[in-house]
């Protein structure tokens, strides 16, 4: 192509370097190359662009120069415009013309700089280089072999026309010089007069400035006695007039009234302002929180009733902007109106707790966007481009209008109902009650409230953001910072954590009753659940309604992690490095509620950080319900593909996404706070050992070595010995323990209590003043506690009452009566015959011996087998399976009640208590007069200790038959059947 221009040679090289570094190919001569450079020259000779437009590049310099004027860099901003004016006055090289192409550069330099005003720039010095004078003779050059004649007067200057003609037109015209009167026209006259430069100067100080622009800006209206303003003399602008003449017609009563005349577009602008928040206005005045409407303001193109129907139905709307305004200001510590002198500051006392700032954030968020919408529609006035009437601005801004509504039934029913002086826990969970409530009031109405729906679930999830805050820290680092005292479980500080009692006084459930003036608190009981929910009848709690379901387990965590951390754990410092990677809980709820709405490739983990999820605004969740594509666009600034077809808005949605959203991070957190607790109790401090050690000690598992311990004392009692004394139990306890339990020993002790004189009557109360003490270590005593070891106690004292008659009817010997026998066979005959027989009577204590030994045997296996041991493997089994130290201790508990009522310790039953203890009581007594010998005793004691046992069997029999019978107490039935046998010995 040898008739290319060098300007297409270039043009082709150029392109094919391009496609050469774009694709990496190579070989000119390769398909996909030739391609690539048909489609660029295509592009290049077929293409045509727009001009840059000249006007759009000065108001972005022009822009970005008051921007810098506005941020104070004034000599940024000077050397911005200086460097441009420069640059666009000044020529380029292989240019024709200066002007286009600069622009054109300057645009181009303008599109791809990121952010002009926020660069940081020193100007530098530059030195021009002297423009360097052209020496060269281009005369002489161009004249060399010319043949100049420069007449007879060679110094003579060369003539110019131009010359002449200046100095024809500057010399004035005299009537002398041509004797001619020179005439000039009227026209003339007065065109050169027109032609006349007018001086014009500005001074900003002249008093005339401020009066011209009042009069050319805008008409005061706002004056007493303003002018009229010109206006159209059609019908349909004079309707006020014609019907204020029709008035004057009709009603021989009617009297016109002082007007103050105002236009629609200055009415529009009034109303922006009032939405805006502006108080001072003419048309609406605010008194004392209440906005009325001036009565006397018209406009010429409608009626007065009309206008002012019109404009009381926005005050109303206005009244409720200030209201929330005026909040705002309150909770932000700003305030519009200046207060009265001496009134003290704001600044001094308290700041509103955090609900409260989270709920005015939230509502600062959605007034911002609705006063961004209201300069919009003002900036469109402004421009006048299209008509703008103000019912076309109340439609435009009936979405919002009824949104404010919403809000301000909220704010009044959460907020300015509570009484002033409300501690701030009512009125955080009075609050988040209301817009839980009015969610779900909402959401029952169905497609007619989406817009609410919307709004209130997003303005709900930021003011929740505290509380979940607080519920965060508590449950992740055991830390309950709640410095305004608005969560309604409360730390109390008197109780520290390694007490015996943190477990159970160390938090405060506060519950509150509808009317909200009535506060009801309760210690959360040993189970952890909300203890508020106890003792008040039919009253119905206010407590935070969202956290109910899940309100055991924060209260389990929290406490958990709280012990785990003062704990010397070894997993303390992988756990607390697991925990500065973890995401919080907030951040987890917001992203379970995207992976609700939304069905996308990625993983909501990776599409949403922590920094985002924290600095998400109240509008990303405005259109949770309404607008799915925007609100998924803003919430995690992806493309999502929504599922129109999944849940709609209904009553159980709100409850639904609480469910699958929030609840399972906090089951989760509970389930990993309270195992750990639980793995290190069991494994670092033993936890199974001391319960397996209370069995054995108190409940006699540890056969051999409570033996040891306890016939000691019944041989001091046979032989008529002192054993009431702390040194020799002591002494019988820790030698027995210490030969097969060595670690216990030093952790037992007994001591010894006074008792009623009244009840040393009978021997076997006698054992009642024995106290079993075994020293349990913290954190073990919040399991088993004193009240434990109380009940461990009494049922010591059943089981050695009951081991103290066995162990007296085993250790009777039939050699006793040997010698009886013999003396018996050297009386006389008649006296033997007055009396029984001695070997009758020896049958009959023989035969009561047995009654009462199958008796206690029956009794003994009972407790022993039936009730300790059965019981003892069911507890170890729920032991091993419990979720939580709160769980572990209701099992405990559960378990010694089953003991202590299963052992006839309760008092319900006690009479049945008497009537065995009656029988031991017996035993022992039997006992003492078959070691006393024959003569110790008569028939008479013989009849009557057979008389009581019977009594007494028969008696038990029928009580437990009953008890049987009904199937309340199924494990009697062993104790019952072993009873009935013994009638038939």
């Amino acid at each position: 192509m040898a008739h290319w221009s060098t300007f297409e040679k270039e043009t082709e090289r150029e392109t094919k370097r391009l496609i050469s570094h774009m694709t990496g190919i190579e070989d000119e001569d390769d398909q996909n190359f030739q391609l690539a450079l048909k489609f660029a020259w295509s592009n290049f000779k077929f293409h045509h662009f727009l001009d840059v437009d000249s006007h759009k590049v000065q108001r972005s310099i022009n822009g970005i120069h008051e921007k810098l004027m506005v941020h104070s860099d004034l000599s940024k901003a000077q050397s911005w415009m200086k460097m441009t004016e420069e640059f666009l006055n000044s020529p380029l090289p292989n240019t024709e013309g200066t002007k286009v192409h600069n622009i054109n550069i300057l645009s181009l330099l303008l599109i791809l700089s990121g952010s002009p005003s926020n660069t940081d720039f020193t100007e530098r010095l530059r030195l021009k280089e002297p423009e360097q004078k052209d020496s060269f003779d281009w005369g002489k050059y161009l004249m060399e072999g010319e043949d100049l004649d420069i007449g007879p007067y060679p110094d003579t200057p060369e003539w110019s026309e131009e010359d002449s003609e200046d100095e024809d037109s500057q010399r004035p015209i005299s009537r002398e010089d041509s004797g001619i009167q020179l005439d000039r026209t009227p026209q003339e006259d007065q065109d050169n007069e027109n032609n006349k430069p007018v001086p014009v100067s500005w001074t900003v100080g002249e008093p005339d400035a401020r009066a011209w622009l009042e009069q050319h800006v805008v008409t005061p209206y706002w004056v007493p006695n303003a002018s009229r303003f010109p206006h159209s003399l059609h019908l349909h602008s004079n309707l006020l007039n014609f019907w204020d003449q029709h008035l004057y017609n009709t009603d021989p009563l009617y009297l016109p009234e002082e007007k103050a005349f105002v236009t629609e577009t200055q009415v529009i602008r009034e109303t922006l302002w009032l939405f805006s928040g502006v108080k001072k206005l003419f048309i609406f005045q605010t008194q004392e929180g209440k906005v009325s409407v001036r009565s006397n303001v018209v406009v010429t193109h409608l009626t007065g009733n009309c206008l002012r129907s019109i404009l009381e139905h926005i005050a109303v709307y206005g009244q409720a902007v200030c209201r929330l305004q005026k909040f705002i200001d309150e909770v932000t510590g700003y305030s519009s109106e200046p207060g009265p002198p001496g009134s003290s500051s704001k600044k001094g006392s308290d700041p509103p707790f955090r609900t409260y700032q989270a709920f005015v954030w939230a509502l600062n968020k959605y007034f911002t966007s609705f006063k961004e919408e209201l300069t919009t529609i003002e900036r469109e006035i402004v421009c006048d481009d299209e008509t703008i009437t103000l019912s076309a601005v109340l439609e435009r801004l009936r979405p919002h209008l009824a949104q404010i509504k919403v809000l301000h039934k909220v704010f009044c029913t959460g907020v300015a109902e509570v009484p002033p002086h409300t501690s701030n826990v009512v009125r955080a969970s009075h609050l988040l009650n209301t817009l839980y409530k009015a969610i779900l009031e909402y959401d029952s109405v169905g497609e007619a409230s989406e817009q609410a729906v919307a709004l209130l679930f997003s303005l709900w999830t930021e003011t929740v953001r505290p509380y979940l805050e607080i519920v965060d820290e508590w449950i992740v680092h055991g830390h309950l910072f709640d410095p305004a005292k608005e969560f309604i479980i409360q730390r109390n500080k008197d109780v520290p954590v390694n007490h015996r009692d943190f477990w159970y006084a160390t938090y405060t459930l506060y519950s509150v009753s509808e009317t909200v003036e009535n506060e009801e608190k309760q210690n959360d009981s040993a189970s952890g659940s909300s203890g508020g929910e106890q003792g008040l009848g039919s009253r119905q709690l206010t407590m935070v309604s969202f956290l109910k379901p899940v309100l055991k387990q924060i209260i389990m965590a929290g406490k958990s992690m709280q012990l785990l951390k003062n704990l010397d754990c070894k997993e303390q410092s992988e756990r607390s490095s697991r925990d500065a990677e973890r995401k919080s809980l907030y951040t987890l709820f917001l992203e379970s509620v995207q992976s609700r709405l939304c069905s996308q490739e990625q993983s909501p983990t990776d599409a949403v950080t922590e920094q985002q999820a924290t600095n998400r605004s109240l509008h990303s969740l405005h259109p949770l319900y309404l607008e799915q594509n925007d609100f998924h666009e803003r919430f995690s600034g992806g493309d999502f593909n929504v599922d129109r077809s999944s849940q709609s808005v209904t009553c159980q949605t709100f409850e639904l996404t609480l469910r699958s959203c929030l609840y399972p991070h906090i089951q989760r957190r509970y389930i990993d706070c309270c195992g750990n607790l639980m793995k290190t109790l069991k494994k670092d401090y033993k936890l199974l050992e001391y319960l397996q050690a209370m069995r054995n000690y108190f409940l006699l598992e540890a056969g051999d070595t409570m033996y040891d311990f306890y016939t000691a004392i019944f041989d001091k009692v046979q032989e008529k010995e002192s054993w009431q004394q702390p040194s020799f139990l002591n002494v019988q306890l820790q030698e027995a323990v210490g030969q097969r339990y060595p670690e216990d020993s030093s952790r037992l002790s007994i001591f010894l209590e006074p008792i009623d004189p009244a009840r040393k009557k009978h021997p076997v109360n006698n054992l009642e003043v024995l106290t079993l003490s075994y020293k349990v270590p913290w954190p073990v005593d919040i399991v088993i506690s004193s009240e434990c070891q109380k009940i461990y106690n009494q049922v010591f004292l059943l089981l050695l009452q009951i081991k103290w008659a066995k162990y007296s009817l085993d250790t009777l010997r039939f050699s006793n009566f040997t010698d009886v026998a013999k003396q018996v066979e050297g009386v006389a005959l008649e006296e033997v015959k007055l009396k029984d027989p001695v070997n009758q009577q020896i049958h009959r204590m023989c035969l009561l011996r047995v009654k009462l030994m199958h008796f206690v045997n029956s009794l003994h296996n009972y407790i022993m087998t039936r009730i300790l041991h059965s019981t003892g493997l069911e507890f170890q089994h729920q032991v091993q399976e419990a979720k939580d130290l709160d769980q572990l201790i209701k099992i405990h508990y559960k378990y010694l009640a089953t003991i202590h009522d299963r052992c006839l310790l309760r008092e319900k039953v006690s009479f049945v208590k008497e009537a065995i203890m009656k029988v031991l009581n017996l035993v022992l007594i039997f006992s003492d007069r078959w070691q006393a010998g024959f003569g110790a005793w008569k028939i008479e004691s013989i009849d009557k200790m057979e008389s009581d046992f019977k009594n007494c069997h028969m008696f038990l029999v029928t009580i437990l038959n009953k008890a049987v019978c009904r199937g309340s107490f199924p494990h009697l039935v062993s104790l019952l059947s072993n009873l009935e046998r013994t009638d038939r010995l």
